[in-house]
């Protein structure tokens, strides 16, 4: 296993540097609100500066937790702040050296430098608590796991290296290097079954299908490093090299084993055996390593296969009279994959503990302008919605029409669970099985809970505002001279109301999911198990030719082809709905606000992306009908096929899986959905709370005034009557962009 280098920084006045900017342009009162949130940030920046450990467990744990909660926090300051030289921005560099070449590079204009530089060094952290954690008992899975985090992380990072700036990438962000890490990353993960199958006593078969996978991921790693002249000097290929042949000759030591099984058993082929165990034993004489921590090991495997192939080639020439088998007769070997990528992309996108108070450095037009790009954007993006969710139920309703996918999985006759079949139970167990619907489930009532607390303090200010109006007309009577409160505030409570009215029935939406949660769990207790377990609980398949039919075949290859293209229109959809919060929108409509850009080049661009979706929509249509053509002209054979080899059992166990497979994408659909409803609400809630403070301060301030007046017997000042005597304007109270819907 291979430990991976940090990324190094150094100690920056991230503070002090904010401070400056926060209080030259909001005032020191602001900048007093989040004061806890950017001292943190900046204790933080100052821990991963001093990263040091590679080797202790313990404080790479803590690691990856300082790594996390500062790239949620500065990928929030992101969104709010601008990075650069002029005063309207923060003036503060971002230093970092390459891991491998040393190369120093910074940026001052954005984070992205920062925050892929943490990125990186939180892969290297997941990896090195995997390298360095003792694979013993329960801990094995957890080592594995890690690994598999840290391959989604350096995989995802070949998209958020996009945008950095030629001037600030380095070897660390090239793709060749973030791909050698993943797939390091998943060899390693596979390893951790290797060790527990090896310990288990599983059958010789699946450790050299276990085996073979890990040499090919190698033979994958050692490709990158041959693309990368970085990588190819530090000693990275020589090592993948060894691994390549090592890996390959135990392969070839359990498929010997599982030969001799066979031979034991049928009374020949231990030719073969001992063809296997000689080429193993051949390969790792050929091989040598310097790392003192792989040496022992080769010498144990070289001991073990001589041993073993001594003793076939004992009974063989005693018992069985057969030739070794020569390597170009040896039956190949097939590879089983057992590792994964596990997504960490809901750690990395948590809120931020104290966002709300940077809501007041968003200029009131810069939030208006925001509101109505998203109302505009909205539309666009809940047409296509509509239309991919249309599809998706279309295609689903055709399947099940003709008893399909399970009727397909009953015809294998494969001991084991249908690939395309376990890569949708795989993504069920990458996001975190049922635990992960629990905790959208406990963000969407968070979320809710905050909204209602927002509304409620509008609702209190507004209300206790008007009764204070109330009052003072009461005690001054005619002297009194302004417009009541309930003369200006009429627009606001209408836009409280209509929250309100959208909350309630989100809130019926919300006891809907609650209620399917109670029922689903027992109905997805399948997708909790491992490949193997569901193997062993699938119903034995009955001998028939009926899979090698050609009507199958396609229909097979339909399906495959349709769960992918289910899984292209989820990341399309996450593709589209991030545009709603890209970083660069805000920056984009602070200058409109400022003055240097239009509003309308700035919608038109940022709506042309989403527009852009509109082919890859139509894409999506032709495919899903062709396929489902093909389908339907395959039917009628299949049928005929059917027939004569259905497997009641077979079909029962299969459809149960995936209808709770549907279960599980209904509910986190209608929770992600949730989620998405309450973040936007809580924004131009914020935006609404915001308006009724400035509204209830400058009434107040009017109040004080006319009492100074009264209470220095002059008349009422100036404005009165028949004026607000604020600045307050009603047409820019934040608009309801639900329209009185509710989230579906």
């Amino acid at each position: 296993m291979l430990p991976i280098l940090y990324r190094q920084t150094e100690e920056i006045p991230l503070f002090d540097a904010i401070e400056k900017y926060v209080v030259r342009n909001f005032g020191p009162r602001e900048f007093d609100a989040i004061k806890s949130q950017i001292t943190e940030l900046h204790e933080l920046r100052s821990e991963i500066a001093g990263m040091k450990s590679y080797d202790d467990v313990l404080c790479l744990e803590k690691y990856e937790k300082i790594l996390i909660a500062y790239y949620v926090g500065m990928s929030f300051i992101e969104k709010k702040f601008s990075f650069g030289a002029k005063d309207d921005t923060v003036k503060l560099s971002f230093p970092w050296k390459d891991s491998q070449t040393g190369e120093k590079k910074a940026s001052k204009d954005d984070l992205q430098l920062e925050l892929n530089s943490v990125l990186y060094n939180l892969g290297a952290v997941l990896n090195n608590i995997g390298v360095y954690t003792p694979l013993e008992g329960d801990a094995i899975k957890t080592v594995s796991q890690k690994f598999q985090e840290a391959a989604w992380l350096f995989d995802h990072m070949k998209k958020t290296t996009e945008g950095l700036k030629p001037s600030v990438r380095s070897h660390d962000f090239t793709v060749e290097n973030l791909l050698f890490n993943s797939t390091i990353q998943l060899a390693q993960s596979q390893f951790c079954f290797f060790k527990k199958a090896e310990t288990a006593g599983m059958k010789p078969g699946i450790c050299a299908k276990i085996t073979f996978q890990l040499k090919s991921f190698f033979e994958e790693a050692c490709n990158y490093c041959k693309a990368s002249k970085v990588l190819s000097k530090c000693g990275f290929l020589a090592n993948t090299t060894f691994y390549i042949a090592y890996y390959e000759a135990i392969a070839h030591y359990f498929k010997g084993r599982e030969c001799k099984d066979g031979a034991e058993e049928n009374g020949g082929g231990m030719g073969n055996a001992e063809g296997h165990l000689l080429l193993a034993l051949t390969k790792l004489e050929k091989v040598s390593t310097y790392d003192t921590r792989t040496k022992d090991a080769l010498k144990h495997r070289k001991e073990q296969i001589e041993n073993e192939y001594e003793d076939v080639k004992k009974i063989n020439s005693n018992v069985y009279y057969e030739g070794c088998t020569p390597e170009r007769e040896l039956a190949k070997i097939e590879s089983k994959n057992f590792t994964m990528y596990r997504s960490i992309e809901e750690k990395l996108e948590q809120p931020f503990v104290g966002a709300e108070n940077f809501e007041v450095f968003l200029p009131m037009e810069v939030r208006r302008l925001e509101g109505e790009f998203q109302q505009e954007a909205n539309r666009i993006i809940n047409q296509n919605l509509e239309i991919l969710q249309k599809l998706s139920a279309d295609e689903d309703g055709f399947l099940a029409s003709h008893g399909l996918p399970q009727a397909i999985y009953s015809l294998s006759t494969r001991e084991e669970i249908p690939d395309d079949l376990w890569n949708r139970v795989s993504d069920f167990q990458q996001r975190g099985n049922y635990q992960y619907l629990e905790n959208l489930m406990a963000g969407v009532k968070q979320n809710r809970k905050t909204c209602f607390d927002i509304v409620g303090k509008c609702e209190t200010a507004v209300v206790g505002e008007e009764n204070d109006d109330s009052n003072m007309r009461a005690t001054h009577g005619t002297s009194w001279q302004r417009l009541p409160s309930s003369a200006l505030n009429g627009e606001i409570k209408t836009r409280i109301d209509s929250y309100k009215s959208n909350l309630d029935k989100a809130v019926e939406t919300d006891s809907t999911v609650e209620s399917n949660m109670v029922t689903i769990k027992p109905k997805i207790a399948y997708l909790q198990l491992s490949r193997n377990e569901l193997t062993q609980k699938m119903p034995k398949s009955q001998e028939s030719e009926a899979a090698s039919s050609p009507a199958v075949t396609n229909i097979q290859q339909a399906i495959e082809q349709l769960n992918e293209l289910k899984r292209e229109r989820q990341t399309t959809i996450n593709h589209m709905t991030a545009g709603l919060e890209s970083a660069d929108l805000r920056k984009d409509l602070m200058s409109v606000h400022s003055g240097t850009k239009s509003k309308d080049s700035v919608f038109e661009t940022h709506l042309q992306g989403i527009n852009g979706y509109s082919k890859v929509i139509e894409d999506q249509q032709i495919k899903s009908s062709e396929l489902l053509s093909v389908i339907d002209t395959n039917m009628m054979s299949f049928n005929q096929t059917l027939a004569g080899s259905s497997d009641t059992s077979k079909i029962e166990f299969f459809k149960s899986i995936d209808e709770g497979l549907k279960l599980y994408y209904e509910n986190m659909n209608l929770l992600s959905n949730g989620s998405k409803f309450y973040k936007q609400m809580h924004t131009y809630l914020t935006s609404l709370h915001l308006y009724v403070n400035d509204f209830v301060a400058s009434r107040t301030v009017e109040k004080d005034q006319i009492i100074e007046q009264l209470n220095a017997g002059a008349g009422p000042p100036p404005g009165a009557p028949g004026s607000t005597g604020s600045p307050y304007n009603p047409s820019f109270i934040p608009q309801n962009p639900y329209g009185g819907g509710h989230y579906q």
